[in-house]
């Protein structure tokens, strides 16, 4: 069956109207039905209220009185017949008595019946008007509710939801030749971005992977508003949070600040890199990384668990005193969003603006009644599970969030934790020992202001620091690269 209106068109359904097939290009849904137009609409509506105006649509309703009355007469009937029945008998009988007791057992039998037919006949009576006054209500109520139309033709589908995009614009200076500056960001998911300048396009480019670059951005004198828009190849949009860039018409912009951003790399027109490590509960090989940076000179930024001071307060107190930069990494590093389950960064139940200060909080707490040093103002989320909201609640507490670097063919997360050998994401000691020192070996401008992320808790060996992390530090220095802290890297942050 084709449509009548595109033969070439399969058609499933027909017009409640005309009955003409109609395939799903040409269907109108209204009212609870499908029509092949707004005319056949019209003309079923127009129907349907003369209908009612006419009564015609209004089914015969009997009321209480009448209902007994018929039942009354019902029974009239049937208490008549049954009398007509027991003269019958009895005229029967007395033809009969001199059969003898035979026949009494036969007439006794038949009145049995009888009476067990009037009984199942009343039940029956009395069942069917009880059930029809039943759908009578059911029915006035149904059409007594409004009609609801969804909106959309065939089944639902699944919600698809497009990751918000991000910039790389951390506060503080940004270097702006004759006005003009490069906004690097990342927008998963999208195959398309634009670069929107006080809620104007400037400009946009086609995306084959996350990472995009808008270079030569022209800035206007004064305040600048900077998003960006991305979409998929679906339609679906995601805006970045705004950031105001500041430009006095000469010398560098200003980035204000901007709550709730993921701080993932510094400027890059700075030849260094900020070197990270997160400690879980286990100590790992925690005295060997802090021996080898100790020896290189160099100061990094480590984020601890309240459960890893808990446990381990001597390698703390010796991290404070080697000038390392420590960050909170919460207490019990628990999942803060639905990631494992579903592969969506959203808050995971159980996790509130309390819950998430309380962990911050403790942290904290125990790591100056450790080392008599406050805690640096910044943290890292476990899993690396963190959204605007969680961002948001910990910089209420004091804390902002700190990320690791990516770009179109790099990860600067080491995957250093990951042990199993079966896994697709697993890296042997030397590739990661190639990573890093790949890193340093690059031109100056692909890891310039990068972070790097490594961890103390693993399991893999004691001699792991010498054979990944010493070579990686000798191949920065050599290179000409700085290792720094992260409040280093991003002064603007903690300074603002």
């Amino acid at each position: 069956m084709n449509c009548h209106r595109h033969p070439d068109q399969r058609a499933k359904r027909n017009c409640f109207e005309c009955r003409k097939p109609v395939c799903p290009q040409c269907q109108l849904r209204s009212e609870g039905h499908i029509f092949c137009g707004e005319e056949c609409h019209q003309k079923w509506a127009a129907k349907r209220v003369e209908r009612k105006a006419s009564g015609k649509d209004k089914k015969p309703s009997l009321k209480p009185a009448a209902k007994i009355g018929l039942l009354e007469t019902k029974l009239d009937e049937i208490t008549g017949e049954q009398r007509m029945l027991e003269v019958r008998i009895r005229e029967y009988e007395n033809k009969s008595r001199s059969r003898g007791r035979r026949n009494w057992i036969v007439a006794g039998t038949a009145g049995f019946f009888i009476l067990a037919l009037l009984i199942g006949l009343i039940g029956y009576l009395w069942h069917n008007l009880a059930e029809r006054d039943a759908s009578a209500g059911l029915a006035a109520a149904v059409s007594a509710e409004p009609k609801y139309d969804p909106g959309y033709p065939g089944e639902l589908s699944e919600t698809v939801f497009l990751a918000p995009p991000s910039l790389e614009l951390p506060p503080g200076e940004i270097a702006a030749e004759q006005g003009r500056i490069n906004i690097y960001g990342r927008a998963p998911g999208a195959k398309r971005a634009a670069l929107l300048v006080d809620g104007r396009e400037r400009a946009s480019q086609d995306l084959s992977h996350p990472e995009f670059v808008f270079q030569s951005v022209a800035l206007g004198v004064g305040t600048n508003l900077i998003q960006v828009l991305s979409e998929d190849q679906q339609g679906n949009q995601s805006l970045s949070v705004a950031q105001m860039l500041e430009y006095p018409g000469q010398g560098p912009a200003k980035a204000a600040y901007t709550p709730g951003l993921d701080y993932t790399r510094g400027s890059r027109d700075f030849q260094g890199v900020a070197l990270t490590f997160d400690a879980g509960g286990q100590e790992g090989y925690a005295a060997e990384v802090l021996e080898i940076l100790r020896g290189q000179g160099v100061r990094a930024t480590i984020f601890v668990t309240g459960q890893f001071i808990k446990d381990h307060p001597d390698l703390v107190r010796r991290m404070v005193e080697d000038g390392h930069e420590i960050g909170n990494h919460t207490y019990s590093h628990p999942h803060l969003t639905t990631w494992e389950t579903n592969s969506r960064q959203w808050t995971a139940p159980g996790v509130t603006k309390e819950f998430l200060q309380t962990e911050l909080a403790n942290t904290a707490r125990l790591f100056k009644e450790t080392t008599s040093s406050e805690m640096a103002g910044i943290w890292r989320a476990p899993y690396g599970e963190e959204n605007l909201e969680l961002r948001k609640w910990a910089e209420q507490a004091g804390f902002y969030h700190i990320g690791w670097s990516r770009t179109a063919k790099l990860n600067y997360d080491t995957l250093d934790w990951l042990c199993d050998q079966n896994s697709k994401l697993y890296k042997s000691s030397d590739q990661i020992r190639s990573l890093l020192t790949g890193l340093a070996q690059k031109k100056p401008s692909n890891s310039n202001g990068a972070i790097v992320l490594m961890h103390l808790s693993t399991d893999r060996g004691q001699k792991f620091p010498a054979q990944v992390l010493l070579p990686a530090l000798q191949a920065f220095n050599v290179n000409g690269y700085r290792i720094v802290k992260v409040s280093e890297l991003i002064p603007g942050l903690l300074g603002k």
